[in-house]
């Protein structure tokens, strides 16, 4: 199918040790937990790749002002709304992003979530970063909603 050959392109094209990264917890030594994972690890060929850099914006736009409705498998409601954040890795100390996301997602009297409660909107809300790219990242405000 396209889709799959599209796929080992992608995997071909992007798939090298040199652009991975792994990390590994545990109680052993260093040099037991590298015996552990090297050999699960080690085939992955080293194709020299360049890091890559996606670029361009998280939507299309076809993608703009774009309302999907889907006929869930199972009784489900939920509203998440994304807005387009300028790149924030270079931001990882100070993580600004998480001010936000406490403002908007604290569950206290007074809070948007306590207001939509009372109004019987909103069973639980959340709020944080979504996705994080080398180019842009994405705050999401997501929220179940109650069935009235």
């Amino acid at each position: 199918t396209p889709i799959r050959e599209a796929l080992f392109r992608f995997h071909d094209e992007h798939y090298s040790a040199n652009t991975m990264r792994l990390a590994v917890l545990g109680r052993q030594s260093l040099d037991e937990l590298q015996e552990l994972v090297a050999p699960l690890f080690c085939a992955v060929a080293d194709k020299q790749r360049k890091v890559p850099a996606w670029g361009g914006e998280a939507y299309g736009a076809a993608q703009f002002g774009c309302h999907l409705r889907v006929v869930p498998v199972r009784d489900f409601r939920s509203l998440s709304v994304s807005w387009l954040f300028p790149p924030i890795k270079d931001l990882y100390r100070s993580k600004p992003h998480r001010y936000l996301s406490h403002l908007i997602g604290h569950e206290s009297e007074g809070s948007l979530l306590s207001l939509l409660k009372s109004k019987g909107l909103v069973d639980s809300l959340t709020a944080g970063e979504s996705v994080s790219a080398s180019d842009f990242s994405l705050f999401e405000v997501s929220v179940a909603l109650t069935e009235d």
